[in-house]
């Protein structure tokens, strides 16, 4: 839950105004109800943003290389979550590979600096 809190806050730095209310109403569309005090999502909105990573990726501009790298941040984090939840003893190769690419993602964008 921490790192949903840390890509909201980073996500609200690099965007404009009205992007930020595009961002929330796209939560609130979703059923994921933010609350200032608690800065994070509960596990259930976690779950119901993974899997709905793709439509909040298109709510997110396009500008920017900090934007971009973050929408790679995320869906490759998405990718991961997924993939954990559906992965049996004989998908480690496919998980590792999941992995990598999180790792690969996470040390090209905005939030490792």
């Amino acid at each position: 839950m921490g790192l949903a809190a840390d890509i909201q806050k980073k996500l609200k730095d690099l965007l404009e105004p009205e992007e930020v209310d595009e961002m929330i109403k796209f939560f609130k569309s979703i059923g994921i109800r933010i609350r200032d005090y608690w800065e994070a999502f509960s596990g259930n909105a976690v779950n119901k943003l993974m899997k709905e990573m793709d439509k909040f990726l298109a709510v997110l501009p396009n500008s920017g290389n900090n934007i971009k790298n973050m929408k790679d941040i995320l869906k490759n984090l998405s990718k991961v979550y997924l993939t954990v939840f559906v992965a049996g003893t004989d998908d480690q190769v496919q998980l590792e590979l999941t992995l990598d690419n999180l790792v690969g993602a996470y040390k090209n964008g905005c939030l490792s600096k």
